[in-house]
């Protein structure tokens, strides 16, 4: 072939002249043209009209539901006006107003959403014999008839008068002859949660007492369920922002809106806006009200229901000439990128607010996301026609042609052009074919006639024999192998023996083998010396491999099995010996009675015994090589409790079975899983990559999602929380991997079930020194006597709180310079190193020891918080610890209030739970500390038998500035407070933020606010 030949052949095809090109750019005209042509029909034919339809529809369906829940609002208070108006007519006679009040209440059609009735005089105003005297009627919720039952007088099962109860003493404060609707409450007498209308009795402007309908808001959303064919979703609210009535929207156990909006992010804005509102109308009626703060203050002390802030909100309500608060009008809420919500928010009379709307797509540009998705797909139809059109094209010319250039650029003897399309191409093909065929047959001849004098010319070369043949197949070897001389110096080692030794073969050659490999026996307590000196003599048992433990370089001990036998030369004579290690995979890799030791009896998986070798030595490798990056999940199964509970012992060991063997399946036998702890697991991912890594981890946990175990029949679905952990060189100890990686699952966990939390394992070089120093000062203040107790006195907020004093315990350790440091600092050491208990200890014979030496401090002590460890919380040497200190001691159990992290109870709950239920059976006083409004916290408080619940400080330090701190505040103290259980703010620091957390209603507040810390152990301050 001539140059000119190949120049040619080397010169490509510029785009801009390729059909390639051509095609495509025809293509996206034609794309361009009939895509405008499409999207301006879609807008002035469908999109416009269809868009005003829907509004008109959409606002007739709002206006719709409001008049519907307004007129059955206008019925209950005609009810309420008409036996209003019999008990001013026939205030006094008994008999009549009994028969005339049961004839108005059974004419009530039988859907109706009310559910009791009464008049209520003031003491001794109606019958001057009696203090109570009202006359009060229940309907029975049959909805076929409705009974009407009329009750001598009303009791409460508590024996409480109803004239300070939080629906009777606003009346007092009416300003007009209409209902007074009071917010959701629960009803002593029927149990129930209901909402009542009020109304006064006033006689020559004197106030005689108050007559009540009582509707049930369950049989409101009953009669109301034909509406949710009228509205997408609404939300029917009192004026204390609870839910009476909702439709079409998830409220995932949520009573309020605060803490509706706390997962529905739409409902934020509208929840400050409310709140504002109402601050508002209160600031309006103190400046129109004179005498404001008492008549609060008096409204408060009347009702022993009523808190400070709520009696504020209410006189406001019943002040205020017009409510800004609830005039109608309309929100646009952007949801995410795709959709909106249209929101109407109106007054339905005085019973609330309806916050009524729909779901509407995003505008962009202008133009709504329906429009932009219409003409989308209409533009896209039309472009994957023509990009069709433009591959097929392609396909049938293009493709071939360019396939054509490519094998004519190749040399002649090489080249066999594609003759599979039955066109002219193809024709064209099989003439270049022909022409190659023959040159090919030219090369071939002169090829045959070159190799014949080669093999003429050849000479044979005598073999040499490779002396390092021997070494190489050592070296291939996965078990570490050293090979010593006569003195037991180190001769030659393998790749596998330089990485589990961390020396190399230049390094180690001439040393002794106990200076190099450093080998205990197997417990990891006892050096074992002059191994290679010991194997060469004549008794020394050879080929029978002994468990040991080899020490790594930084530390580390790796479980081994260690086997030798002399190296002899020609004549017999021995000149060294071969040591050989199986280190810590070969251990887990092989049968018999190791292995099964291994193996977790219920599961088949590796164990917690397997895991730690595994990691150790990953760890190790890791260390010395960068390239032996790895992955470990820890797991942990979400609601394992529940499982138990539904299905008893024997099914949940099945679930566990078949859970294993379905993590198995779904990482791979080359991924070792484990079971660590009842239902907790962990596998190993040889991966490096964190992306390939994270794909397991979600492949695996939508795998156990859609998975259902079922037993019996019954199916129930299930999910687990995954810490995803990349370790590397830089990692630092197999223990620090493991605890970063079970505090990524408990992260998951917080998060929500079902979640993965990834990360990277750090070693904290400074963290590591930090602890020897801390472990160090701790030993030596427990020998030396230099740990100290101090207390800070705790304020209660109520008036119904208890009136004695309580107090905060607090340790200090004085170092050498005599200066004290917070139990903050060093207790996470102590916890790491199994030392927390005896502190746990240290501090509890300390409070008895000064609360036996004065027993009038024990009398003026109501109860003193003792915080505990997690170590203590798990161990039941320290239940029978607390025992004997009430049994030897005139300490009342109620005086002591154990203290547990929520963070600790998470990560240990069934220890946690049998600890509390323990100390609860004793008598003694429990507190749960660092808790938000997480759905796990509310789980807690619910499951746990504490009295106390201490709020996280992070959530309430702002609450004085912050309205949407506030509302989350109040709305934790709500569910603490309907559980039955106090709440307790920490870190109170301004009189303000003391100020708001008591008219939330907390009922104590630590903090310097209230007090400092003080070493005078138990000193009340004023």
């Amino acid at each position: 072939m001539n140059p000119g030949t190949n120049s040619i052949a080397e010169t490509p095809v510029r785009w801009l002249h390729s059909l390639r090109f051509a095609l495509l750019l025809l293509s996206l005209l034609l794309t361009l043209i009939f895509g405008s042509v499409a999207l301006t029909l879609n807008q002035q034919a469908v999109a416009e009209p269809l868009r005003q339809t829907t509004q008109a529809q959409f606002s007739q369906q709002q206006q719709n539901l409001r008049d519907q829940l307004s007129d059955r609002i206008r019925n209950a208070e005609h009810v309420a006006q008409a036996l209003n108006a019999l008990a001013n007519a026939l205030w006094g006679r008994d008999t009549e107003l009994r028969q005339l009040g049961q004839q108005l209440l059974e004419r009530l059609p039988s859907d109706s959403a009310i559910i009791a009735a009464g008049i209520w005089p003031e003491p001794r105003a109606f019958q001057r014999e009696k203090v109570r005297s009202g006359l009060y009627w229940t309907l029975s919720p049959n909805a076929d008839t409705r009974t009407v039952r009329f009750h001598d007088d009303y009791n409460n099962p508590a024996n409480i008068s109803y004239h300070g109860e939080s629906w009777y003493t606003p009346t007092r404060y009416q300003q007009t002859p209409d209902c007074y609707w009071t917010h959701r409450y629960t009803d002593p007498f029927l149990r129930k949660a209901v909402i009542t209308c009020a109304m006064a009795v006033r006689r020559d402007d004197r106030y005689l007492g108050a007559t009540t309908i009582v509707l049930d808001p369950a049989r409101l959303e009953r009669s109301m369920a034909a509406l949710s064919r009228v509205s997408p979703f609404y939300v029917l609210l009192d004026h204390d922002q609870q839910i009476l009535s909702a439709e079409g929207i998830e409220l995932r156990n949520s009573d309020t809106l605060p803490t509706l909006a706390q997962h529905d992010k739409r409902f934020g804005l509208i929840t400050v806006q409310l709140h504002n509102a109402v601050q508002q109308r209160i600031g309006d009626a103190r400046q129109r009200a004179g005498n404001w703060d008492s008549a609060v203050a008096e409204l408060s002390d009347n009702s022993r229901q009523l808190s400070h802030l709520q009696a504020e909100q209410i006189l406001a309500r019943l002040y205020a000439e017009n409510d800004s608060a609830t005039n109608q009008r309309d929100l646009l809420i952007k949801g995410d990128a795709l959709t909106q919500t249209a929101l109407n928010i109106s007054n339905l009379g005085s019973i609330g607010i309806l916050l009524s709307g729909q779901y509407q797509p995003a505008q962009v540009a202008g133009w709504s996301l329906d429009i932009w998705i219409s003409a989308g797909v209409t533009a896209g139809a039309i472009g994957l026609a023509l990009m069709l059109s433009f591959a097929f094209s392609g396909r049938v010319v293009v493709s071939p042609l360019h396939r054509l250039i490519q094998q004519l650029r190749l040399p002649a003897e090489d080249t066999h052009v594609d003759t599979t399309p039955a066109n002219e191409i193809g024709v064209i093909g099989e003439l270049i074919n022909a022409r190659h065929a023959h040159i090919r047959r030219l090369l071939e001849a002169a090829q045959r006639k070159s190799r014949v004098e080669a093999r003429k010319a050849k000479t044979r070369q005598p073999r040499v024999e490779d002396s390092d043949s021997g070494w190489a197949v050592i070296d291939a070897m996965a078990d570490a192998v050293a090979m010593t001389d006569g003195n037991g110096k180190i001769r030659y080692l393998n790749g596998a023996a330089e990485t589990l030794s961390g020396w190399n073969l230049a390094q180690a050659r001439g040393l002794d083998f106990d200076e190099v490999f450093h080998i205990l026996d197997h417990s990891g307590k006892q050096r074992l010396a002059q191994i290679a000196t010991r194997a060469l003599q004549p008794a020394a048992p050879t080929g029978r491999a002994i468990p040991v433990m080899f020490k790594t370089r930084s530390g580390h001990h790796l479980p081994c099995k260690l086997s030798s036998a002399p190296v002899r030369d020609a004549r017999g004579a021995n000149e060294g010996v071969a040591i050989i290690l199986n280190d810590a995979r070969s251990v887990l890799a092989g049968s018999g009675q190791i292995a099964s030791e291994l193996r977790d009896k219920l599961t088949g998986l590796l164990n917690r015994q397997a895991f730690d070798v595994e990691l150790a030595s990953r760890c190790e490798s890791a260390r010395q090589n960068l390239a032996n990056t790895f992955a470990l999940l820890y797991l942990d199964v979400d609601h394992m409790q529940d499982i138990n509970q539904a299905f008893g012992s024997e099914g949940g060991d099945e679930f566990l079975r078949q859970l294993g063997r379905l993590i198995q399946s779904d990482v791979g036998e080359g991924n070792p899983a484990y079971r660590l702890h009842s239902d907790k697991f962990a596998v190993l991912l040889d991966s490096a990559d964190p992306a390939a890594a994270k794909l397991t981890a979600e492949l695996l946990s939508a795998d156990v999602q859609s998975w259902g175990f079922q037993w019996h029949g019954e199916r129930r679905d299930v999910s687990v929380s995954i810490g995803l952990i990349m370790v590397d060189k830089d990692s630092g100890r197999p223990a620090d991997v493991l605890r970063q990686a079970d505090a990524l699952c408990l992260q998951a966990q917080n998060e929500g079930r079902g979640r993965i939390a990834s990360g990277r394992a750090q070693a904290d070089k400074d963290e590591r020194r930090d602890d020897r120093n801390w472990l160090t000062n701790i030993k030596k203040g427990l020998a030396e006597d230099r740990f100290h107790l101090s207390t800070q006195q705790i304020r209660p907020l109520q008036r119904n709180s208890d009136d004695g004093h309580v107090f905060s315990t607090l340790m200090s350790l004085e170092d050498d310079e005599g200066f004290w440091t917070g139990a903050d600092k060093f207790m996470p050491v102590a916890e790491r190193h199994d030392l927390a208990e005896q502190l746990d200890r240290w501090t509890i014979d300390q409070v008895f020891k000064h609360l036996i030496k004065d027993p009038e401090l024990t009398v003026g002590i109501d109860f003193c918080i003792i915080s505990l460890s997690v170590s203590s919380m798990q161990s039941p040497r320290f239940l029978d610890f607390m025992i004997e200190h009430f049994k030897d001691s005139a300490v009342s159990p109620s005086k002591i209030c154990l203290d547990l992290s929520e963070n600790n109870v998470h990560t240990r709950l069934s220890s946690a739970r049998d600890f509390c239920r323990t100390m609860h059976r004793a008598g003694c006083r429990l507190s749960l500390s660092g808790v938000s409004t997480r759905p796990s916290s509310y789980k807690l408080i619910r499951e746990l038998p504490v009295q106390l619940v201490r709020f996280d400080p992070a959530l309430t330090h702002s609450a004085d500035r912050d309205p949407v701190e506030r509302l989350a505040t109040e709305s934790l103290h709500r569910i603490v407070h309907t559980l039955g259980k106090q709440s307790m703010a920490l870190q109170v620091n301004s009189a303000e933020l003391l100020r708001v957390l008591q008219g939330i209603g907390i009922n104590y507040a630590q903090g310097d606010a209230i007090a400092r810390p003080t070493p005078i152990v138990f000193q009340a301050q004023a």
